[in-house]
């Protein structure tokens, strides 16, 4: 507990166990379960002691069971390197070059005329100069933080909005500001990943809450009805775990698209091959009632609350400056290279780790989530990099392990994948 004359701390609550009954589940049709020999849980991250246990957990070990072959996040057409908040090209030498040779000439012509060319120059400068700008990346702003040029004349100010849907979108608009008005105001994000604010305190965890949940129903308008009344559940705990680390919270917009085919800011869906995913342009999660494998998991709502609550822990990374972090040191270490996809891994099995802390801490509490609800979830985490592709979202074992490794734990930092070892990423 924190010293008296600090804040108290969200009220971490009781970490979840595993599931009090165990019946063996009838495998569907090619649903790999993990290796065998069972799943370790991985070490704790970075942090002076390990957060208190409430008695010893039930040994669990799940049998060859396991949700169909497609992995949380995105994977659908996207831009060669999509990183979260648009990674800018390096700098050009050439408009420096041209610049100066154009002074040298107006410098030979005489003083007035310099002057003139460099004031008619001025008025026509671009912000960023010598940097390309793609508004198809994911970005990320606060609401009232304005992002300033490298020359100091022009800023962009990004703001929010929602339409009548409660779609959140961003408008930019340039406008001439002093330097004090460019002070960001309120929680930043710190792009930081392994000491990042969000895993520093070792008692911070989600606060043990019930969530009453609509009834689920194998349709899209009773999906859509049940993660509505989920996202309220999800709001609550994190603003208060955000507020206390002094983080920025917003609350995401959902949005449902129906087909197989749709777009979003982050990139192109098709066949229905996307389960679900954050798109941190317009702080969106995408759930998309096609790719939910609903033929697969039939009538188990804990299964779509734990891919809800993934792709919700996506939207904490990003406000908190953990994506930004990551996607600029993947850039850096290469995007497809092995450091880079390592960087990959340990943010879906971060997300994996955080989606059960919120499982484990609001089940049993007087809400929906009972023990048949976690018990569903708990059993079909093997989410992992099991069907060829990349090596970016984590082997099944892991993506198992570090699920319930945050349901037992629910704490912050029991998630901080990035100062695990190589090892238990992979």
């Amino acid at each position: 507990m924190p010293p008296p004359n600090r804040p108290g701390p969200v009220p971490p609550g009781q970490p979840g166990r595993p599931p009090i009954s165990q019946p063996t589940p009838i495998p569907p049709p090619f649903r790999p379960g993990p290796p065998s020999g069972g799943v370790p849980l991985p070490p704790p991250g970075a942090a002076p002691l390990p957060p208190p246990q409430i008695g010893e957990p039930v040994p669990f070990r799940p049998g060859a069971v396991g949700p169909p072959q497609l992995p949380y996040g995105p994977r659908f057409a996207q831009p060669a390197f999509t990183p979260y908040g648009g990674y800018q090209a390096k700098k050009s030498n050439g408009g420096v070059i041209a610049a100066v040779a154009i002074v040298a000439v107006m410098a030979v012509m005489g003083g007035l005329l310099m002057v003139i060319t460099i004031a008619n120059g001025k008025s026509k400068h671009v912000a960023d100069v010598g940097y390309s700008s793609y508004s198809s990346y994911p970005t990320t702003t606060s609401t009232d933080y304005s992002t300033t040029t490298t020359s100091s004349d022009t800023s962009t100010t990004a703001t929010d909005s929602r339409d009548s849907t409660g779609t959140r979108g961003t408008s930019a608009g340039s406008t001439r500001e002093t330097s004090a008005s460019r002070a960001p105001s309120g929680p930043q994000p710190h792009h930081k990943l392994a000491d990042n604010p969000l895993w520093l305190d070792s008692e911070v965890g989600l606060p043990n809450q019930p969530c009453n949940l609509s009834r689920w129903a194998n349709n899209p308008d009773a999906a859509a009805a049940f993660f509505d009344s989920a996202r309220p559940c999800l709001d609550s705990v994190w603003q208060q775990v955000m507020n206390y680390t002094k983080l920025p919270f917003r609350v995401p917009a959902v949005k449902y698209p129906s087909g197989k085919n749709w777009s979003s800011p982050c990139g192109d869906a098709s066949n229905g091959s996307v389960a679900a995913f954050y798109c941190s342009q317009n702080e969106t999660l995408y759930m998309p009632y096609e790719g939910l494998q609903v033929s697969q998991y039939g009538n188990r709502p804990g299964v779509y609350l734990a891919v809800f609550a993934h792709e919700y822990a996506h939207h904490i990374q990003a406000l908190s400056g953990i994506s930004e972090a990551y996607w600029d040191a993947r850039y850096e270490a290469g995007t497809d290279s092995a450091a880079g996809l390592e960087m990959s891994r340990r943010n879906e099995l971060s997300a994996q780790c955080l989606s059960g802390t919120f499982l484990g801490s609001t089940v049993g509490r007087g809400g929906s989530v009972d023990q048949a609800m976690y018990r569903d979830a708990w059993q079909t985490q093997d989410r992992g990099d099991h069907n060829g592709g990349p090596r970016d979202h984590g082997s099944d074992a892991h993506a198992v392990s570090w699920w319930q490794h945050g349901a037992q734990k629910n704490r912050m930092f029991q998630c901080n994948t990035w100062a695990a070892k190589p090892a238990d990423v992979s």
